[in-house]
């Protein structure tokens, strides 16, 4: 009781923006979760009835989750793991995801799902794909038994991130500036803009593999380029924009670039860093160029 009291005192202040009357009313709520036997018990149940938001718009203090849970595992021995801060059932277990795929393939519990897993590795990692969604260019072939997974599989992630027209959810949501406002680019005007990075690379006539290096800010231009370089099956250089010409001109010359994709504020830096390296150039040129 020594121990539930003292932290009710601690609790208790951190709770003042719900008022007196919200506040004792958690502090009974927590009181009560702490009369389980044991430490899982007692954090499952303040998770579940305590330490949701009791009111609307309010948040129950960091602080408050941190002195329940020391009190929740109160006297554990120090020569135990560490104490979990989830359980499954905290979650209803039987509806996750590794619960469904347990039910999916015949087995009734998680054990019995890795030893399904383990012995029979094709099937489980072709179910994998088919439930993530994983679509291969041609034929992959099955998964091998000893244990290289689809080796004759191909696969462009930028496809998958931008398949379907990427629709009109935000995508990238941003601010310009400090105090400017968030804005949304659509995942559909990320894919137009991605697919015309791709675009400018093919008619360049980079091949599969060639390195095109990104000396851009972190804009959603910059995340488009990404995509596009990838979608165009190149491989994407990262250079930061704060490096100098000479530190530039190391990383192009170690990664054998073959086109350079930059912004306003680069692009005088990659002409001293290399001069002779085609570039795409994102923005208007210094002077009021184009």
């Amino acid at each position: 009781m020594e121990a539930h009291t003292g932290l009710r005192a601690s609790v208790l202040p951190a709770l003042a923006p719900l008022g007196a009357a919200g506040a004792a009313a958690l502090a009974d709520r927590i009181d009560r979760c702490l009369t389980e036997p044991t430490g899982e018990r007692r954090w499952q149940r303040m998770v579940r009835e305590a330490l949701r938001e009791p009111l609307p718009f309010t948040r129950i203090p960091f602080a408050v989750h941190r002195l329940c849970f020391a009190a929740a595992y109160a006297g554990r021995d120090a020569r135990l793991p560490p104490a979990p801060a989830w359980l499954p059932a905290m979650d209803s277990a039987g509806a996750s995801n590794v619960r469904r795929l347990a039910r999916a393939v015949g087995v009734g519990d998680v054990a019995a799902l890795h030893r399904w897993s383990v012995e029979h590795r094709p099937a489980f990692w072709q179910l994998m794909c088919d439930r993530l969604g994983i679509d291969f260019r041609g034929s992959p072939g099955p998964p091998r038994r000893d244990g290289r997974w689809f080796p004759e599989a191909r696969l462009n992630i930028a496809e998958h991130c931008l398949r379907g027209g990427a629709g009109d959810r935000p995508a990238v949501v941003y601010r310009a500036r400090d105090d400017g406002p968030l804005v949304a680019v659509s995942g559909a005007e990320l894919a137009r803009l991605a697919r015309a990075v791709a675009g400018h690379c093919q008619a360049r006539g980079l091949r599969p593999g060639a390195r095109v290096a990104l000396y851009l800010p972190m804009t959603v231009e910059a995340v488009a380029a990404y995509l596009g370089v990838i979608l165009a099956g190149c491989a994407a250089v990262s250079i930061a924009d704060s490096f100098a010409a000479p530190q530039v001109a190391v990383r192009l010359r170690i990664a054998g670039a073959s086109l350079a994709i930059v912004g306003t504020a680069t692009y005088e830096r990659l002409l001293d860093a290399a001069p002779d390296l085609a570039a795409i150039v994102i923005g208007d040129l210094p002077g009021g160029r184009r």
